[in-house]
């Protein structure tokens, strides 16, 4: 029966024999050769992954102060962008951010920073987020970019 296999399938004939030294001596340069390519394929594959996750990743977060202008102008955290959270909606395309770009919104408290996430939400910012009030932000969070000034 296992003949009748054989024959019926040749290719699967390495299954069932043995194979020869002479085929052994042949197969083994030809292997060596390929795990050597496919381990240099693999640590270049691993760093262009590496790098096309690097290139992807966002590496600027716009932070948002909503508060009013006194209140901004009595405080208010280095680098970030100064909308009052009732302009939002008139004002949010000068920063001239894509609607995928990561912010962070602060008020005092974070009931301002609310609505005015609820209102980047309905323009399409999907990545925006209400990290609540400045003092939680200024200890949670102590260095931050300087990115835009408006």
């Amino acid at each position: 029966m296992a003949n009748a296999t054989q024959d019926q399938f040749p290719s699967l004939r390495c299954w069932y024999t043995q194979p020869s030294p002479k085929t052994l001596n042949e197969t083994k340069p030809m292997i060596q050769t390929l795990t050597k390519q496919l381990r240099a394929f693999g640590v270049i594959a691993l760093i262009l992954g590496f790098l096309a996750s690097c290139a992807s990743t966002p590496s600027t977060v716009v932070w948002l102060d909503v508060r009013t202008d006194a209140e901004y102008a009595e405080d208010h955290i280095d680098g970030s962008a100064h909308i009052p959270h009732d302009e939002i909606a008139a004002r949010v395309a000068e920063l001239g951010l894509e609607k995928g770009a990561e912010i962070r919104v602060y008020c005092r408290t974070g009931v301002r920073a609310g609505i005015a996430l609820a209102t980047l939400q309905e323009l399409g910012y999907n990545n925006a987020e209400n990290v609540g009030g400045i003092s939680a932000v200024s200890y949670t969070h102590l260095t931050l970019p300087t990115i835009y000034s408006v």
